[in-house]
């Protein structure tokens, strides 16, 4: 199955390791981002 994810800079770490496990299982994951613990917040 192909998964989309994405996530703000906040989420960045929790992202990484659901990409892994989703790889472990099978997964074809596209990583849309973000792609640092860099702030990318709008005013």
């Amino acid at each position: 199955m192909k998964i989309a994810i994405a996530s703000d800079h906040a989420g960045y770490s929790l992202k990484q390791d659901l990409i892994a496990y989703l790889k472990e299982l099978g997964h074809e994951v596209i990583d849309l981002g973000t792609n640092s613990e860099d702030s990318v917040d709008y005013p």
